[in-house]
């Protein structure tokens, strides 16, 4: 009888764990991590893979192609690092020639986040939630020495600038591109795609003064070994750059305000590589 009892109780107890077995098998999400997850972070965890949009250039010290082909950069370092935490993929939505198209990559969900040396302004967070900044850029003017000669003293005010007869350049699609017209609503505003042909009608006298951030300065004043291409001939004798008293370019990433889960956590992110240090060593390997 005892030995009866003891199979049965064996029996019974294989029986059970079968059962429970089957019964997780057919319902995998109830031991599924992700169903712990918010639904938007359980988006990407489930489908393997970070989509971060970016600017469809290079845009050193942001993201860029080296000599092996491979991106690098500050944001695709920030980029890389957010994919690794959430343990998926890293891939690169490079579609947008505008910045300001980059939020129409959000809304459409063909990205989950933009990293892209993204400004914040108002008319950009009506249509996508910006995170807390994780980096600080000054606004800066390059302005043509000669022909700028009579109009900006050894001080650096531009108050003469602000004429029609006076063209200044910027970005096209960028925030720059308002910037200069609140900065000088009179000037006459020519709006390019591309640092490099600005930068030729600057040294050229076509336009006066160029409108843009710290970095974009660097590249011309201070190229790196991302900067594939060297400044003009007698560019520092030519071109000289002011900083900008009104005004500091407040760089973030960004999400579709219905990833409130996501913006929670980059925030946290954010708040982390910044008490940990390794914001600051990005910064002081492509910034400074």
């Amino acid at each position: 009888m005892l030995l009866i009892y003891r199979f049965r109780s064996i029996g019974f107890r294989l029986l059970t764990t079968l059962i429970v077995f089957i019964f997780l098998l057919r319902c995998p999400d109830a031991h599924s991590e992700n169903t712990i997850l918010p639904n938007d972070i359980n988006r990407i965890v489930s489908s393997g893979k970070l989509v971060v949009a970016t600017y469809s250039k290079d845009l050193p010290p942001f993201i860029f192609s080296g000599v092996d082909g491979k991106l690098g950069g500050l944001d695709v370092e920030l980029s890389d690092d957010i994919a690794h935490k959430l343990g998926v993929t890293l891939e690169f939505n490079r579609l947008s020639d505008y910045f300001n198209n980059l939020p129409s990559e959000l809304l459409s969900r063909r990205a989950d986040i933009i990293i892209s040396a993204f400004s914040k302004n108002l008319k950009r967070a009506m249509l996508v939630n910006y995170t807390d900044d994780y980096i600080v850029l000054k606004k800066v003017i390059m302005i043509n020495r000669l022909a700028t000669s009579s109009l900006v003293d050894s001080k650096g005010n531009i108050d003469l600038l602000n004429s029609k007869s006076v063209v200044i350049g910027a970005n096209e699609g960028s925030v720059y591109a308002d910037f200069a017209h609140d900065l000088l609503p009179n000037s006459t505003i020519k709006l390019y795609k591309s640092h490099r042909i600005a930068s030729t009608d600057l040294m050229n006298g076509s336009i006066i003064g160029y409108i843009c951030d710290e970095t974009c300065a660097d590249s011309y004043n201070h190229p790196r070994e991302w900067h594939k291409n060297s400044p003009p001939a007698g560019w520092g004798i030519t071109i000289r750059t002011i900083p900008l008293v009104k005004g500091e370019d407040h760089i973030a990433m960004a999400t579709n305000y219905e990833d409130t889960a996501l913006h929670a956590w980059l925030n946290n992110y954010i708040a982390q590589i910044k008490e940990d240090g390794s914001l600051l060593k990005l910064t002081a390997k492509y910034l400074k």
